[in-house]
């Protein structure tokens, strides 16, 4: 007897303390005739990169009140948004003319003289500035506090390169000026760059402190490492050590790899925000949007509907993805059992269950 009171204590004790991931149904930020893409949020504010004026313009939604606003720009294209706070940075196409075709895409831009540099807005005051308009070609912004990173082909080759808002200075993070190699895809968060780096003869993180200013590895693994992103002390990204797509994770901290989903199918473009990782998800023969809690190592699904879904991103319990060409999000929360009083009742009655089983037994 003495022997089942303890089993069913130590079971009241882990129900208790469960917890699961619950969610409504998706809800629509854009749908648009137009394509809209490469989206991200930051707190309330969603931006992304849209086509309905036919060139690549930025929009924003506001979450709290539900509106959509345009960010206006220099004639162009205007790409891969980034946002912190109230300052969107992104790339900024041009030819001098301002004559580029319309749905200009990047496979296209070998064809046609074309200069990409960094741009910014401020929410705020509604001004735009230019972050960097040096020689080469610079893509990909990311931004986290006053730091402005990107990748910059100054040199031929593809660079990392930062930019201090605040004090208005330029500097290198990562450059091979001799052109052996490739930098791509930066994200940072705090004092902490990472990205994706081919100087090992395929791709793989590195990672780069701007106090210390010092270069480390995060993952050297066999196969190809891409798309980083980064949150605190952990970084995730997309791996094929495996012979597919896989998602993978480091904490800089405690130097430990983390294995966040190996799932036999392919998972692509992660994201990460607190302890919650999110990815694409093909498992199911379409492209789902899955999860994982750092905390509980566990896995769940997000959005398992019929349509194609890829490219998530996370802040606070809001996720959003590209539904075709269209932007949805979802709302987590994270419910304690305890606080369900229909499914305490239902514990109990299995509890009950369990006790005279182990009763029977013992």
């Amino acid at each position: 007897m003495k022997k089942v009171k303890v089993i069913m204590g130590m079971m009241v004790i882990l129900i208790l303390t469960f917890s699961v991931f619950a969610y409504g149904e998706k809800f629509p930020l854009c749908i648009d005739s137009a394509c809209q893409g490469q989206s991200v949020l930051y707190e309330n504010i969603v931006v992304w990169r849209d086509y309905r004026n036919d060139d690549g313009d930025i929009y924003g939604y506001d979450l709290m009140n539900s509106s959509e606003f345009f960010i206006p720009a220099s004639p162009g294209y205007q790409w891969h948004p980034a946002i912190y706070k109230n300052v969107v940075v992104w790339e900024y196409w041009t030819n001098g003319d301002n004559s580029l075709p319309a749905y200009l895409h990047p496979e296209d831009i070998d064809d046609i003289e074309i200069y990409s540099d960094i741009y910014g807005y401020d929410l705020e005051t509604n001004a735009e500035f230019p972050v960097c308009t040096a020689s080469g070609d610079q893509y990909n912004p990311a931004i986290y506090g006053n730091i402005v990173v990107w990748q910059d082909e100054r040199n031929e080759d593809c660079d990392i390169y930062g930019y201090d808002l605040k004090t208005k200075t330029e500097f290198p993070i990562c450059t091979d000026l001799n052109n052996r190699y490739d930098q791509y895809y930066p994200a940072i968060y705090g004092n902490i760059v990472v990205w994706q780096d081919e100087r090992n003869g395929n791709w793989d993180i590195y990672g780069y402190d701007l106090i210390t200013k010092r270069e480390f590895p995060v993952c050297t693994a066999p196969g190809d490492q891409w798309t980083p992103a980064i949150y605190g002390n952990i970084v995730v990204w997309q791996d094929e050590r495996n012979g597919n797509l896989d998602i993978y994770g480091y904490d800089l901290s405690h130097h430990i790899e983390i294995t966040v989903s190996t799932n036999l199918n392919n998972q692509r473009d992660p994201a990460i925000y607190g302890n919650i990782v999110v990815w694409a998800d093909d498992r199911k023969g379409n492209w789902d949007i899955y999860g994982y809690d750092l905390e509980t190592q566990t896995e769940f699904p997000i959005c398992t509907d019929p349509d194609t879904k890829w490219d998530p991103k996370i802040y606070g319990n809001t996720v959003i993805w590209h539904d075709w060409n269209d932007i949805y999000g979802i709302t987590l929360e994270k419910t304690l059992v305890k606080e369900t009083f229909d499914t305490l009742v239902l514990l109990r009655s299995i509890m009950m269950r369990v006790e005279s089983l182990l009763l029977s037994i013992l």
